[in-house]
Parts: structure tokens; C-alpha cells; sequence
């Protein structure tokens, strides 16, 4: 199915518009799909036509033809890619939706190139019948290198965890040995998404909160909690007399909480799994200041 140069035009390349102020007009610029011989592709800019078919896949002033075949299932699938090649559509997911984890692609070639993806291509005839002619795996290289480790650390940092304060109740003063309840008030209770780093993309599942009541006794796991509630709640054993932060008069301890997230990673939209790459986020603590008093009862004889 592939020659060494495909007479075929990738439709998500741009139409690169003839050179300003060139006399006679400058060649138009296009996109073509050349094969390695090593089972990977290479996408290059050539002249239109140099390649004895390739066509200027903008159109526009340029006066070129545009595509010569329907490329309408491109968007409708979702497709990464989508050209023609001779009488045929083609489209590629890149990578292949079904071998999205690196971890699980066959082993390359020496000759393939590191940057190279395996991926899905199918190729139909044309509308009406537009009939599915072939739908293979292969090495695909991109023509801007993509580094998928790189682009996930990248696709890390873009992912935000929202702004929060440490809610506690009783919400003026806790008492010994009664429970104190905390949440992240302000807090979404679903997933974060960030924003795309050449099409990889982190999100954040909740998966728990940390609290630290300030009293040293360390760190607890609760649930995600982001209303009142008795879901993550700890109990002082003694009061705050004698601490030396002063908060409206009283003695308090800096109690501190912080939002954990299971984070997965999506390249266009295809679940990828990145060994190297972080798979918890955390959100900065948020403190706050908690008065706790010892209430005594006194028990006597009846008068």
C-alpha cells in the first residue's frame, strides 16, 4: 500500500501559502507521506506535484485542487490523520487506540526510528460504497518528533488542583476526646483536567485527602471530602494551653490538610499508560487554626 512516496496529502496539514513577493509566483508548498523501508513513515514538505501527484492541499490563492479524495471520516472518528493515497481515503490513529501503552508495542526495529508510534491505519474506496480495502499496524514517525515521557512530564505540570481552605467542626473551639471533623472547603469533588501538551493530556481522580491535626500525633489518610461531614474526622487528646501561637486570644494548633489525586495520562485522546511519569498529584497544604479545650465535669453528692 505505501510507496516510496505517497501521491497523497495529509489533511491535517497546513496549507502553506505561496512565498510573498516572488516573481515568477513561488511552488506551492504540501505534505507527504514517505515510507522508510523501515516499516515507519516519515511526513515531509514538498513541492506540490514534485512527487507526480501530490496535490496543494489548501486550495485557495494558490489556485490548487485541494484534496482528491473524501477524507469525511477524519473528524467523524476522531481520527489523528487522514489523506489520500491514489483512489484510496486513509486515516491513522496515532497511536493505535487498542496499544495505547508504549509498554505494550512490539519490539522496533533497529532501523525504526525512537520517536516512531505504533499505530492503526485504514484505508477505504471512495463514497458510495466507500468499502473498508485495508486496516493495518505500523510504525508511524511523526513529523514533529514527539516525546511522550517528555510531553507527560509537561502534561503534569499543566494540571492545576484547586484552591481550598481547611473547614473544621466544632468550627470555634474542639474539645478533648470529642471528634473533630475537617474537610476541603471549596474543594471539587471531581476530576481536574489540564490543559494539552501536543495532544497529552493529565487528569486528577480524587483519591484522598491528608490531614495533619498540628497535635503531633502525624499524618492521616481520609476520605475525599469536601463537605462537613463525619468522613474524616480526629480526635485531640489534649488541649491547646501552652501552644504558642495565639490566635484571637487563645492558644491553637495549625492543624493542615492537602488534596491527593490518581492521575492518568490520554495522548489525543487515547489512555496512555507512562511508566516515568508522576501518577499522584498533590495540592499545596492549606492550614488552619483550632482552639481545643479540656472540658471538666464535676460529680458531687446530690444536695
Amino acid at each position: 500500500m505505501l510507496r516510496r512516496v505517497r501521491s497523497a496529502l495529509l489533511l491535517l496539514a497546513v496549507a502553506v501559502a505561496p512565498l510573498l513577493v516572488a516573481t515568477p509566483a513561488a511552488a506551492e508548498t504540501c505534505t507527504v507521506a514517505v515510507e522508510l523501508g523501515n516499516g515507519a513513515i516519515r511526513y515531509e514538505t514538498v513541492e506540490c506535484g514534485s512527487d507526480g501527484g501530490t496535490t496543494n492541499p489548501g486550495g485557495g490563492d494558490g489556485g490548487g485542487e485541494g484534496p482528491t479524495c473524501y477524507l469525511g471520516r477524519k473528524e467523524a472518528m476522531n481520527y489523528q490523520r487522514g489523506f489520500c493515497d491514489g483512489a484510496l481515503s486513509c486515516y491513522q490513529y496515532v497511536p493505535a487506540p487498542s496499544a495505547s501503552d508504549p509498554s505494550t508495542w512490539p519490539a522496533k526495529d533497529p532501523a525504526v526510528s525512537p520517536a516512531a508510534i505504533w499505530s492503526n491505519q485504514a484505508c477505504f474506496s471512495q463514497p458510495p460504497a466507500e468499502a473498508l480495502v485495508s486496516n493495518e499496524y505500523l510504525w508511524v514517525e511523526p513529523g514533529d518528533v514527539i516525546d511522550l515521557e517528555v510531553e507527560a512530564t509537561v502534561a503534569y505540570g499543566n494540571l492545576a488542583t484547586p484552591a481550598f481552605s481547611l473547614g473544621f467542626n466544632p468550627p470555634r473551639l474542639a474539645v478533648v476526646d470529642f471528634p473533630t471533623w475537617f474537610w476541603a472547603e471549596g474543594a471539587t469533588a471531581g476530576t481536574i483536567t489540564g490543559s494539552s501538551a501536543a495532544g497529552m493530556v493529565a487528569s486528577g481522580r480524587p483519591l484522598h485527602l491528608e490531614i495533619d491535626p498540628g497535635d503531633g500525633s502525624g499524618t492521616q489518610t481520609c476520605p475525599f471530602s469536601t463537605v462537613q461531614s463525619d468522613a474524616c474526622a480526629s480526635t485531640y487528646e489534649r488541649s491547646s494551653a501552652g501552644q504558642s501561637r495565639i490566635v484571637d486570644d487563645l492558644p491553637v494548633y495549625t492543624a493542615r490538610a492537602r488534596l491527593v489525586y490518581a492521575v492518568t495520562y490520554a495522548f489525543n485522546g487515547a489512555p496512555m499508560t507512562i511508566a516515568s511519569a508522576p501518577d499522584t498529584l498533590a495540592s499545596p497544604w492549606q492550614d488552619a487554626a483550632v482552639p481545643v479545650a479540656e472540658i471538666q465535669t464535676l460529680v458531687g453528692p446530690r444536695p
